[in-house]
Parts: structure tokens; C-alpha cells; sequence
């Protein structure tokens, strides 16, 4: 037991030295490369929104039916376009990417793979920036992938959109680069579409803690700092390039709210919003659209520790564990508006995202 005790504790301090260097490269001064036609500075407020119901409560209900599918079913495949897949933390997005991979050229469809963790830094953005990857719109995936498919008069595209990407509610991103791509489509008949996948909040986040070997100790304080972790990635994409409001405790009612409603805004214009609990449907629907086998099938990828973080000490000494009653009720107090989000793609609530637009960019 006391060699338990002390495994735990050198863990826990390991992993606090670990974060304490993460914060620290944060926080140096680096040049950032030049990012042409980037604004000066993109304002990080969120639109206004009415009042939830006070106090807003973690939505555990049954969700029975997933209606994030339904809209998908209503369009016929992409002959020819973009189909952005947005890749969420710990939702099953590995699985997707693998099974990209294995499958591009079929049917002609190109693949760029757009995200990068560790970034050197001769490529990153000023600390504190919402651009923390300053150089990812002249990279070689963007420029030789990216660029050259969508230069071709019928463009067949898969873009996989993951860590320290601009997140989709990032200005630049939205004026520079997904409106003009929309509006480059369409002139060539072809349109854009959007797919990400959600996970129940509190299976979501469990499974980032672990990832990330967080020892037990030190669980309710790396919980509250991913608080609502899905919605900030819709808006912000990787943690670095959260808005420091959002970066240590809990959002405040109407903080939750705003994320939220933004969020759903953002989401109001995919094809295709599925869940990790129905992984296969989700792959069905993408390979439908893509004029794929509708039984092709994505085989399950498990993934191991990734961050840049990783200390050797660490790893060796880790074990998994099962959180417990406190941690998990800190878990639904820390994601209660992750859960509103999820919820309303549930048959039940469903009206709570209004009608989806689609490709209005």
C-alpha cells in the first residue's frame, strides 16, 4: 500500500511539472510567421442569447433516437466538393481518419490530413493566440493537397480538421477561407459539406482524462479545466487556443449559454452530426455521401497518449482507473451545457437547434 501511495504521488507530480511546462512555453514570447491576409486581431466575444431556463442543469435523459443523421439522408452524394470532417477530442475521430486514409482515391476522392501536435515553434502563433499553428495555411498539406484539389474544375475533397486547426468560430476562418471555398464550389457545381461526431459529456470526458494519463489526484482540477470541452472545440478547435476565460474553472451561467447557442449556430450548418454510440451509422452515412459502399466499414482504432507533454516517468508509473461518485458529479457540474448540446440532437429535443441551413456559407 505505501508503495502504491508513493507510485501515486511521484505520478501526480510528474504530471503537475509536465503542465507547468506546458503553461510555460504558453506563455513565452514567440514571432509569429507571417499568415497572409490574416486580421490584425479577431475579436473572441460570442453573440448574445437568450436566457436559459436558471440554473441550467446537466441533461442526463435516455436518447433513445439520434436525429444529427436525418438531414444527410434528404441530399443526394457529393459528385464533387469538399466534405470538412470536423474531429472532435476522444469521439472516435482516429477511427475515422484511419478509415479516410485506407479508402482515398476511391471514387477519386483526395484526403488532407490538417492537424499538428507538437507544433515546432518556427510555426507557432503569438502565446495566447487563437491561431496557435500560424503556419497551417501554407503548408504542405494545404498547399499541395488542399489548394491544388480545390484548383481542379471538378474538386473531390476530404478534409480531416483536427488539433490546432482555427476553430470554426474563428473570424478568419469563416471570412478567408470556408466562405470563398463554398463560393469557389459552387460556381463549379460542387458545394461544401460539413461532419463532426458528438460523445454523451461524461463518457467524452473520462475518456480525455485517461488519454491523457491525469493521475486520480489531480482529476477534479483537469476536469474543470476541460470544462464544456466539446462546444469549445466547435469554436476554438485544441486547448491552447482557448480564450483565457475559458481556459481554468467552470463557464458562468451566462458564459455556458453563449458557448452554447454559438455552438449550435455553428452546428446548424452540417450534413452530418453523429455519435460516438452509433460510430457505424455515422461511417454508413459519410461513405453514402461520398458515393462510397454504404457497407464499408470502419475498423475501431484505439489510441494511446499523445500530448507533447508525455513524460516517461509518467507513463511508466500510471495506472488506469475508474473514477468515482465525486469525480464523475464534478464531471456533469463541469459539462452540463456539453450535455444541452448532445441533448438536442435526441429525438425528443431536437427543435432546440431550430432548423438546419446546411451550406449557407
Amino acid at each position: 500500500e505505501a508503495k502504491a501511495r508513493a507510485e501515486a504521488e511521484t505520478a501526480a507530480e510528474a504530471f503537475m511539472e509536465a503542465e507547468k511546462a506546458f503553461d510555460k512555453k504558453l506563455a513565452q514570447a514567440l514571432v509569429a510567421p507571417v499568415w497572409p491576409k490574416h486580421p490584425v486581431k479577431l475579436s473572441q466575444k460570442l453573440p448574445a442569447t437568450p436566457d436559459i431556463e436558471a440554473p441550467a442543469t446537466f441533461d442526463d435523459r435516455p436518447c433513445d433516437e439520434w436525429t444529427g443523421l436525418a438531414a444527410a439522408k434528404a441530399e443526394p452524394p457529393l459528385t464533387c466538393g469538399v466534405l470538412w470532417y470536423l474531429h472532435i477530442p476522444k469521439t472516435g475521430g482516429t477511427t475515422l481518419m484511419h478509415h479516410f486514409h485506407a479508402n482515398k482515391g476511391r471514387n477519386g476522392w483526395r484526403y488532407a490530413n490538417m492537424w499538428k501536435n507538437p507544433i515546432p515553434e518556427d510555426e507557432r502563433g503569438a502565446p495566447g493566440s487563437s491561431h496557435q499553428w500560424a503556419t497551417w495555411n501554407i503548408s504542405k498539406e494545404w498547399t499541395h493537397v488542399v489548394l491544388d484539389e480545390l484548383s481542379r474544375p471538378k474538386p473531390k475533397l476530404i478534409v480531416h480538421a483536427h488539433h490546432n486547426m482555427p476553430g470554426l468560430g474563428d473570424a478568419y476562418m469563416q471570412d478567408a477561407i470556408l466562405r470563398p471555398m463554398a463560393r469557389s464550389l459552387r460556381s463549379k457545381g460542387c458545394e461544401i459539406r460539413f461532419a463532426t461526431v458528438l460523445r454523451e459529456p461524461v463518457a467524452e470526458v473520462v475518456s480525455l482524462m485517461l488519454f491523457r494519463h491525469v493521475p486520480q489526484s489531480l482529476f477534479l482540477d483537469c476536469v474543470e479545466k476541460n470544462a464544456e470541452a466539446m462546444s469549445k472545440y466547435i469554436m476554438y478547435n485544441f486547448r491552447t487556443q482557448w480564450p483565457e476565460t475559458y481556459r481554468s474553472g467552470l463557464p458562468t451561467q451566462r458564459e455556458g449559454e453563449r458557448l452554447l447557442q454559438a455552438a449550435q449556430e455553428i452546428l446548424r450548418n452540417f450534413s452530418l452530426v453523429g455519435r460516438t454510440e452509433q460510430l457505424d451509422a455515422f461511417v454508413a452515412e459519410v461513405n453514402a455521401m461520398l458515393g462510397w459502399p454504404t457497407s464499408l466499414t470502419a475498423a475501431p482504432v484505439r489510441t494511446g497518449r499523445q500530448d507533447e507533454e508525455s513524460d516517461t516517468q509518467s507513463l511508466s508509473s500510471w495506472l488506469p482507473y475508474e473514477p468515482n461518485a465525486t469525480q464523475l458529479a464534478r464531471v456533469r457540474d463541469a459539462n452540463i451545457f456539453d450535455s444541452l448540446l448532445y441533448h438536442a440532437f435526441c429525438a425528443a429535443n431536437s427543435s432546440a437547434l431550430g432548423e438546419r441551413r446546411a451550406t449557407t456559407l
